[in-house]
């Protein structure tokens, strides 16, 4: 009932607001049940934990616990670098299965510099569960770590060196890309064209 009368009383006041926004705000109005069928999914999982700072608990309301405290925090209080992963979470979560495709405009919005190394991690993870991942970045963070990753798993490097690395600098094996996972492109806006990046 009381959905029905916010998009009563919304739909006048949002009927320019494009469709994929519109998704969004039905995403994470909905409670559905995880659908797990990822196959890295619980690492999925960890990655978000770690760039959020802690889990999302959802009841009457959503909540945010930080990361080793009793602390439930009102979904309001929380920053919005923390609310766009909980829309990337919720997606995840409910959304995606084999095949699936989504599309992330800049996910290093708002994001500390280790987490943008995670969020890099946390997009590879998802195309090694058979996601096709698009996203547009200005983050040299997230190209480096996305660099680093097809590095590792080219198979250019000693196993004995990659595990070194991997251990070192605490990176899953299902983060491991190859070059033929990624495409990277350059958009002109002078000339209103995408380049391949060479």
């Amino acid at each position: 009932m009381k959905k029905r009368h916010l998009d009563e009383l919304t739909k006048g006041i949002f009927k320019n607001i494009t469709k994929p926004f519109i998704d969004n705000i039905d995403i994470s109005r909905s409670r559905t049940h995880e659908l797990s069928e990822l196959h890295y999914f619980s690492e999925i999982k960890k990655l978000i934990s770690q760039i959020s700072g802690g889990e999302f608990i959802e009841e009457e309301d959503v909540r945010f616990k930080p990361t080793g405290t009793d602390i439930y925090l009102d979904f309001s209080m929380v920053s919005s670098s923390t609310k766009s992963i909980y829309l990337i979470e919720k997606i995840i979560k409910h959304e995606l299965k084999p095949g699936s495709i989504i599309i992330i405009d800049e996910p290093e919005l708002n994001l500390h510099l280790d987490n943008q190394v995670l969020m890099a991690r946390l997009l590879a993870t998802l195309v090694n569960s058979e996601i096709t991942v698009v996203i547009t970045t200005h983050s040299d963070h997230m190209l480096r770590e996305i660099n680093n990753l097809i590095m590792l798993g080219s198979g250019n490097i000693e196993e004995e060196d990659q595990q070194e690395l991997m251990s070192e600098f605490d990176i899953d094996k299902s983060c491991l890309l190859t070059s033929e996972q990624v495409s990277a492109y350059v958009v002109s806006s002078r000339e209103k064209k995408v380049f391949p990046a060479v």
